[in-house]
């Protein structure tokens, strides 16, 4: 039997060289693991810093094929949309013109309007649709104020329900996800739970090919003890709120927070500095340097914007966090502080309560630090312990295409 063909429209693509989330080059490299032949259709541009991607891998089944957009995209709203539907129509039109014949079209939901235009293409290629739900869509953007309640909003409710019942199955992040799908009427067997860990750290994971352990960055001298950010300075991560509750430890010069990332709420970083916090920003950093900080830090933090609808997110810094031995302070409900909880791997507040974030910020970095000892032994076994790269690779081969078998 040939090794079947799969195209893959992403528009996140960063491998580990590169900065930003994981997950679509994982995904990617499952293919490849699978013994199937791949060609990725991906923006030109790294989302998060807007630099421009040239890399081409030596891999001689697998081809990147990179769409246009705007440069500097996130300056505005406006601006961002125009962006991802020109790449969406970009990425549309070079999937049609420069890739022949495929099995499967691979899909990342984000930004929503590839969804519709991979669901065109997967009828004209005759291939299965598999979407990746990395963030489900309309609830986010009305989650966040970037889509108001209205006609608008139902009608791209009613066209992303439509994509959903007309795709052959749906890849999800979190059991959140899960639960708002098979209640919207998505059937059990057409959804499969892949979270956002990275199964290349597992213990079964094959050897890895990078050069060695990447250095840490130079960091300020005299802090005993590193809290750490690691993520997008988007709308849906509240780091206003982390900064200001980490300034409440500048009577603490032997504690100090990192911040690793990039967004549109980056100058909050200065403000609270001027303030007095100990923070420091290493800007967005590739994934192998950002994982050695992880391994350096005391503590990983993160907080949702308070909104009920991020109940449902389990982000990808959390698991990073975990596999590196980096306990976890969360303000937040839901999946993340199940997990938490299910891990004995960290702690966590309810979202938006400052004073419960500082009082144990200060408990675990200056005033019982021996707490952090066994938090870190249960983020590493829960890591080890959980994730899986063998079992993974057989859940994600049946999702994308159950009616082949893979080579391996």
């Amino acid at each position: 039997m040939s090794r079947p063909r799969v195209l893959v429209l992403s528009y996140h693509l960063p491998d580990d060289e590169d900065v930003g989330a994981f997950r679509p080059w994982m995904e990617v490299r499952l293919l490849r693991d699978l013994g199937w032949r791949v060609t990725v259709v991906t923006a030109r541009t790294n989302y998060m810093t807007g630099r421009a991607l040239d890399r081409r891998p030596a891999d001689p089944d697998l081809r990147i094929l990179r769409a246009p957009g705007l440069v500097d995209h996130r300056r505005n709203l406006l601006r961002r949309v125009l962006h991802y539907g020109l790449f969406s129509v970009g990425a549309f039109v070079l999937a049609g013109v420069a890739t022949g014949s495929c099995s499967v079209v691979f899909v990342g939901t984000d930004p929503f309007p590839l969804v519709p235009l991979a669901s065109g293409l997967a009828r004209l290629k005759r291939a299965r649709l598999v979407l990746d739900e990395r963030d489900l869509y309309p609830e986010t953007a009305l989650a966040l104020g970037v889509l108001r309640p209205g006609a608008v909003s139902r009608l791209l409710g009613a066209l992303a329900r439509r994509l959903r019942r007309r795709a052959d199955h749906l890849l999800v992040a979190t059991p959140g996800q899960r639960r708002r799908l098979r209640a919207e009427g998505v059937p059990e067997e057409k959804l499969t739970l892949l979270p956002n860990a990275d199964v290349y750290l597992a213990p079964d994971a094959p050897p890895s090919t990078s050069a060695g352990d990447a250095p840490l960055p130079p960091l300020p001298e005299g802090v005993r003890r590193w809290a750490v950010y690691a993520g997008g300075y988007g709308r849906a991560n509240d780091v206003e709120f982390l900064l200001d509750a980490f300034a409440a430890l500048a009577d603490c010069p032997e504690v100090g927070l990192l911040m690793i990332g990039a967004g549109e709420k980056a100058p909050l970083v200065a403000r609270a500095r001027a303030r007095g916090a100990n923070v420091h920003a290493l800007g967005a950093l590739p994934r192998r340097v950002c994982r050695a900080v992880l391994a350096h830090c005391a503590l990983g933090l993160h907080a949702y914007v308070p909104i009920p609808f991020f109940a449902e997110a389990l982000p990808s810094k959390v698991y990073d966090y975990l596999a590196q031995g980096c306990p976890v302070l969360f303000a937040g409900t839901g999946d993340t502080a199940d997990l938490l909880a299910r891990s004995g791997a960290g702690v966590s507040v309810p979202a938006g309560d400052r004073a419960a974030f500082v009082g144990a910020l200060r408990r675990l970095l200056v005033d019982e630090p021996e707490r952090l000892r066994p938090l870190a032994e249960a983020a590493r076994c829960w890591y080890a312990r959980s994730i899986g790269y063998r079992a993974t690779r057989a859940l994600f081969a049946r999702a994308v295409d159950p009616r082949i078998e893979s080579s391996s």
